[in-house]
């Protein structure tokens, strides 16, 4: 699986020894994010209620996740792997990082399903949960 892109949604490829990847070349050693990973996820934060209002709604099943030593807004990010069913087409493996807080995300299990919402612009730019 590679990844999809990095537009609005933070996806990314599966790392090695079944960890997530993380976008090493975006974050400091001590979890920072750098001010570029920074000023993405602010857009995907303020994004986020148009995607709901205007997106495709689709299901997404959890296949992995975990919690990253990487903070947002002094929150830990949660990475999942998920296989999203998107209408007609074939389902696709996205990674996807969970930037706002780990409450909702603590109900993801494994072989879970949650509500996705995919941008009709632009299929790259998806939201998990709500």
């Amino acid at each position: 699986m590679g990844g999809v892109g990095l537009g609005g949604v933070g996806l990314g490829g599966v790392g090695l020894g079944g960890r997530l990847s993380e976008p090493a070349e975006l974050s400091g050693s001590d979890g920072q994010l750098s001010e570029a990973e920074q000023a993405r996820f602010d857009a995907r934060f303020r994004d986020a209620a148009r995607l709901i209002a205007e997106g495709r709604l689709a299901r997404a099943t959890l296949l992995r996740r975990e919690t990253s030593e990487r903070r947002y807004r002094g929150v830990q990010i949660v990475v999942g792997e998920f296989e999203l069913e998107d209408g007609d087409a074939s389902p696709r493996t996205i990674v996807y990082e969970h930037i706002f807080g780990p409450a909702f995300a603590r109900h993801w299990r494994p072989g879970g399903t949650v509500d996705a919402w995919v941008d009709p612009h632009d299929p790259d730019n998806v939201y998990m949960g709500r």
